[in-house]
């Protein structure tokens, strides 16, 4: 028999309530529908665990009929009709409300739930492209949306679209709109209700959180690269904010490693004849500064229109003294073609001897074969991160990756789909793809197309640092692209960058680092319970599997002072405690 992945959570659950712990009202409900017959409320239902997930916040998956007062915020995936709960559920959802829970649903067009929500009436279009924050609505809850281009966030481009995403506007009755669409109906409208809250969200999570994740966000983002761009992420930070004002005891995954403040990742580009042999000052500065970068490698054999075949004997050296300073050499495709995205899938069969990029190109021969060539030459070298030429995205990209055996992505651009965190693919740029294990990690910085030249040092600079600032605020990652064409002006930019961020409380490093500590931050869950004054926390992993770069965020403890962590056999985890912003972190120092 196979025991299910977090019975010893549950169990742990039930002892607490037998031994008299004290419990905690500190997870979030998503509302799991009975009859999964509609795939958009299966869609809303994965959005709603994706966005809390990236956020680390703990949740459960509750069916109407179980929702209890012990979670102080329940999530009712949409969309929402008269028609969508039976008499039963509704007056269960009702009650939850009515004994003090917050009820936050998405696309609420029944009329049957209007009082519910303090609205009068919904209107669904698909031509709005602004959702404009209010602030001077339940500010707490809004307090991460701090810039400005969080508190207007973009739907889609309206130069390039006549319609985006589906929105319903709210006619506000009893309830205060937290946000409005430009045609002044609201965009959430927040009621209070006998003793609790009802949020209703005029959005849905799947279109502002889904869509960036399959990369087809209507053109969402204001810039396509270099600047900050967080209309996506606002969601996520709205939820944050909701939860960390609700819960009586706020706990969450931190998103940086090691407890730090924000995450830049350094990457590099190695895609033209003269940048081979430049890597090496690039790493040894980074070397310098006790950093790590990835080297994204063009295995270009082939001659044509844009250059030479440089994959060659003369060039493969230098990669190999990189690789021999510790650095993290990825792929970068074979051709670099501004035509990847229109590739055939291919063979999978496909390898370095039968490949021919010149006359038949296809997705999977770009990815194997490079990963191929790469592990071939270089010693102890196995590529796990991919990055494609122009950052062009085939529809089956994850899953020809998932097929060569890679790990890690960095593709997408962060401007374009509106998100600057980490982020599992899925196999295909269509909702309802498969999930897949694959950690996309979007660029959000680029020298390229002449954005950094000897003259705009100092621009390009104060361009960059203001996008990680602007990150750093919301613990997101901003991932840098610097092509190594020269050892001058872009190897100065490097090390401007470098003194600055190097000593500071920010983590720096490379695409498979990021990538390895997103994939152990998904596999670790906890359970809390306050035994007096003490917080304890029970981990699912047993000390040795635990890392050292992971930490627990608290707010709002709910008076308690101590705090212990216990592995899933019950022995204490020791842990540093930070102090950050009125918020304690417990980062992990597992014994090995």
């Amino acid at each position: 028999m196979r025991w299910p992945r977090f019975l010893p959570l549950l169990l742990l659950a039930v002892a607490a309530d037998l031994l008299g712990a004290d419990s905690l009202r500190y997870r979030i409900a998503i509302i799991s529908w009975a009859e999964k017959t509609q795939s958009s409320r299966n869609l809303e239902e994965l959005a709603a665990r994706r966005a809390l997930q990236a956020m680390g916040i703990p949740y459960d998956l509750v069916p109407v009929s179980k929702l209890q007062s012990r979670y102080p915020l329940a999530i009712l995936p949409g969309p929402l009709y008269n028609h969508s709960l039976s008499p039963v559920e509704r007056e269960a959802v009702h009650a939850f409300v009515s004994s003090g829970g917050l009820l936050l649903a998405t696309q609420v067009e029944g009329s049957d739930y209007f009082p519910l929500f303090g609205i009068s009436s919904a209107l669904p279009r698909r031509d709005r492209f602004r959702v404009r924050f209010l602030s001077d609505v339940e500010d707490g809850w809004l307090r991460y949306l701090d810039h400005p281009k969080e508190r207007e966030i973009s739907l889609g481009d309206p130069k390039l679209f006549n319609e985006t995403i589906w929105t319903v506007g709210y006619q506000s009755r009893y309830g205060r709109p937290l946000a409005k669409y430009p045609d002044g109906k609201a965009a959430a409208v927040v009621n209070d209700y006998d003793s609790g809250q009802a949020l209703a969200l005029g959005f849905s999570l799947t279109q502002t959180v889904l869509l960036a994740h399959v990369v087809s966000t209507f053109e969402a983002g204001r810039q396509w690269v270099n600047s900050f761009e967080p209309s996506g992420d606002a969601i996520l930070l709205l939820m944050k904010g909701i939860y960390e004002n609700t819960a009586d005891c706020a706990l969450s995954w931190h998103t940086v490693p090691r407890g730090l403040e924000t995450s830049i990742v350094l990457s590099h580009d190695v895609d033209a004849q003269e940048s081979f042999g430049n890597t090496v000052a690039y790493a040894q500065l980074e070397k310098h500064y006790g950093v790590q970068s990835t080297f994204f490698i063009n295995t270009k054999t082939l001659t044509d229109e844009s250059d030479i075949g440089y994959y060659d004997a003369a060039r493969i050296p230098f990669l190999i003294e990189i690789r021999q300073l510790g650095f993290e050499l990825g792929s970068h495709s074979v051709s670099h073609s501004k035509k990847f995205n229109k590739f055939p899938m291919g063979t999978a069969l496909i390898t370095a001897a039968t490949y021919q990029p010149a006359k038949s190109p296809t997705v999977l021969g770009e990815v194997k074969v490079s990963k191929e060539l790469l592990d071939r030459d270089l010693p102890r070298q196995k590529t796990v991160s991919f990055r494609a030429g122009e950052l062009r995205y085939p529809p089956r990209l994850i899953e020809a990756l998932e097929l060569s055996g890679y790990q890690y992505d960095s593709t997408a651009s962060a401007n374009n789909i509106i998100t600057n965190f980490p982020f599992f693919a899925f196999a295909g740029t269509h909702l309802g793809a498969r999930e897949t294990a694959i950690v996309e990690i979007p660029v959000t910085l680029d020298d390229s197309l002449g954005f950094l030249t000897p003259e705009r040092q100092d621009a390009v600079v104060q361009a960059w640092c203001e996008v990680i600032e602007a990150n750093r605020a919301n613990g997101a990652t901003t991932c840098i692209l610097i092509h190594p064409t020269n050892t001058t002006y872009k190897l100065a930019v490097l090390k401007r960058l470098l003194e600055r961020y190097a000593k500071q409380d920010v983590w720096i490093g490379s695409i498979a680092q990021l990538g390895d500590f997103w994939t152990r931050r998904a596999t670790v869950e906890f359970r809390a319970e306050t035994t007096g004054d003490t917080l304890v926390l029970h981990l699912n992993q047993e000390m040795e599997k635990l890392s050292g770069d992971l930490s627990i965020v608290v707010s709002g403890n709910k008076g308690s002072s101590r705090f212990q962590v216990l592995d899933s056999s019950g022995k204490t985890v020791p842990y540093h405690l930070l102090e950050r912003s009125g918020k304690k972190l417990l980062l992990l120092s597992p014994k090995k």
